[in-house]
């Protein structure tokens, strides 16, 4: 056994190769521990977590992007606008209405959700007379179970469902007793006043526990809510009430614990709908132009064109296409040619098909049910 060569990246110590870079670093490192104990430490933690896991080291093609604010600092900062956009897309865009409407029909169907009575008594028996009395007032509540009016049991489920997913979250008021102003539906006072997530402000007070517009207890239980007496206005101060948290219905979407506010379903692929939007906005605007047939009549050489004697040319010429035309009004050296175009695109199903995949994994979608229905 030799010396090592000359310029060796290695140092020899007994029977193992240590890399000389390495030894050169545990003597700085040993050197930071005479004067600072805790740096060497977080040194050597350091080191160890990037020698265990190689996703932690940010490299040229691996930026290692990070997310270390809470979920209520980031509901906060982007839940309202993750809303509204979603709620564009929703109103224009035909893929996102296509998603809405096949978790509709999954999750409520044609009937809403469907409720069976089963009224049990002392002996464990089904007590029939009083599920049948239970399943016909609730028919009857069905018609007009919410306070306006306006809405069936049924269209109201796929509203509010719709407005969970598509804007993160959705309230609902619960109303009962005597009211002068609402009459109620087969004798049952009781009754459901829906309201959009714009209803309940993002404000906070920690001095009151108020918790985007939730008043909290010390576990983070919601104890009242902050809600607008009527529909919020930009640049108008608006009246707010408290709605104590046992006569409130919220229904929110969340991906992280100690949410206090939803986030729209569509948070991950939005970027992906309005980018698929525009192209295909693109690829219509060129198709079209590709359907507007054009065709040119290429000119002779320099001496078989003359433009008359004060300087005009010859008048223009129109052509009138029908199946068998023959043309023979070219002049000598003319020959007709037809614009044509590379459109439609014939990748664009491929393409589209791709992103459809990879939204309708966002989006808790079937693939193949979903492209089905478009």
């Amino acid at each position: 056994m030799g010396a090592p060569p000359c310029g060796s990246d290695y140092t020899t110590t007994g029977a193992s190769r240590v890399p000389a870079g390495e030894v050169l670093m545990a003597i700085l490192d040993d050197v930071i521990g005479v004067f600072s104990p805790g740096w060497k430490a977080a040194r050597l933690r350091s080191r160890a977590v990037i020698q265990a896991y190689e996703a932690v080291k940010t490299t040229r093609t691996h930026k290692a992007r990070r997310e270390n604010r809470t979920a209520d600092q980031l509901s906060q900062y982007g839940a309202v606008s993750l809303r509204e956009q979603a709620r564009y897309l929703d109103n224009n865009h035909d893929l996102v209405i296509g998603v809405f409407d096949k978790l509709e029909e999954r999750v409520v169907g044609k009937n809403g959700i469907i409720v069976e009575p089963h009224p049990v008594l002392r002996n464990g028996a089904i007590a029939r007379d009083l599920a049948a009395e239970i399943r016909t007032r609730w028919s009857e509540w069905s018609v007009s179970p919410e306070v306006t009016g306006q809405f069936t049991r049924p269209m109201l489920e796929r509203l509010m469902l719709r407005t969970w997913l598509r804007d993160g979250e959705v309230f609902a008021q619960m109303v009962s007793g005597r009211i002068n102003s609402l009459t109620p539906s087969a004798g049952v006072h009781f009754w459901l006043e829906a309201l959009e997530p714009d209803f309940i402000p993002m404000t906070s007070d920690e001095s009151n526990r108020l918790n985007q517009g939730v008043f909290v207890d010390d576990w983070g239980r919601p104890e009242k809510y902050l809600v607008y007496k009527s529909r919020p206005v930009s640049g108008r101060q608006m009246e707010t009430k408290e709605v104590d948290a046992e006569r409130m219905l919220h229904l929110k979407f969340v991906r992280r614990l100690h949410q206090m506010r939803g986030t729209s379903l569509l948070s991950g692929v939005l970027i992906r709908l309005s980018a698929l939007k525009e192209y295909e906005d693109s690829e219509l605007t060129a198709a079209r132009i590709a359907a507007a047939l054009g065709m040119y009549i290429r000119k002779g050489d320099g001496q078989s064109y003359e433009p008359d004697g004060n300087g005009s040319k010859d008048k223009e010429r129109e052509l009138t296409i029908q199946p068998g035309i023959i043309y023979d009004d070219l002049k000598p050296g003319e020959e007709i040619g037809m614009v044509k175009s590379d459109r439609p695109n014939p990748n664009l199903e491929t393409f589209r098909n791709g992103q459809l995949r990879a939204v309708a994994a966002g989006s808790r979608l079937n693939f193949f049910q979903y492209s089905a229905q478009l």
